[in-house]
């Protein structure tokens, strides 16, 4: 397994790792967090870390905040570097599915035709991105509802 190992020459950003020890090291220090070990506790390892990123708490940031903000800044977090190999793992492990899905999010015009002319293919952020099966599901108004199908 190759490992990120932080820098800004990316030849020096990658190292090999023992990947079943790495894998040890995250699973720790994800249990250990308190709002992440609550659900997968009720929900399972690979069922709960999707669901700690989905969940939304009015008190701080979300989960799905802090780690898409790290990916996208390329900033250093041993805890997210953790969640973000995790959650990618439980991820590949869920069913694929194929069919509409329902997106909650306020674009720009250029954004909106950006995302229509991704229609039928595969969307890739340089984040995390999620979406429901139920339209109902989505947090912004109607009017910002995209819908987007991934095959």
């Amino acid at each position: 397994m190759l490992y990120y190992g932080g820098g800004y020459n990316c030849r020096h950003r990658w190292r090999a790792v023992d990947s079943a020890e790495v894998n040890a090291k995250d699973r720790e220090r994800l249990e250990n967090n308190p709002s992440i070990a609550k659900v997968v506790k009720e929900k399972g390892y690979s069922e709960g870390l999707i669901n700690a990123y989905t969940q939304r708490d009015v008190k701080s940031e979300s989960l799905s905040f802090k780690l898409n903000y790290y990916m996208v800044k390329n900033s250093q977090n041993e805890f997210l570097e953790s969640y973000e190999r995790q959650l990618s793992i439980a991820l590949k492990r869920m069913p694929k599915y194929e069919g509409i899905v329902y997106r909650g999010v306020n674009l720009s015009a250029e954004s909106v035709s950006r995302y229509e002319s991704k229609i039928g293919k595969q969307i890739s952020e340089p984040m995390f991105i999620s979406a429901s099966k139920e339209e109902s599901n989505v947090l912004h108004p109607k009017k910002y509802i995209e819908k987007i199908i991934k095959q």
